[in-house]
């Protein structure tokens, strides 16, 4: 599912701890990305399940706010 596919505008972004997996493609072209908020810690960010074309997600600055 691309949930936020194409979203330009979109810089931040704030993921609960209850996320388990980012599904294909779901932050593919958010090229304005710079910042990933997690509700979490390290090793809960580690364990969640991303899958493939989301280098948009995974190239911003992320911040832990648990």
């Amino acid at each position: 599912i691309s949930t936020f596919f194409g979203r330009s505008s979109l810089t931040s972004i704030t993921i609960p701890d209850s996320v388990t997996k980012i599904d294909y493609s779901a932050f593919k072209n958010c090229n304005n990305l710079s910042d990933v908020y997690y509700k979490g810690c390290e090793q809960d960010w580690a364990a969640i399940n991303i899958d493939s074309n989301n280098e948009c997600l995974l190239n911003a600055d992320l911040h832990y706010v648990g």
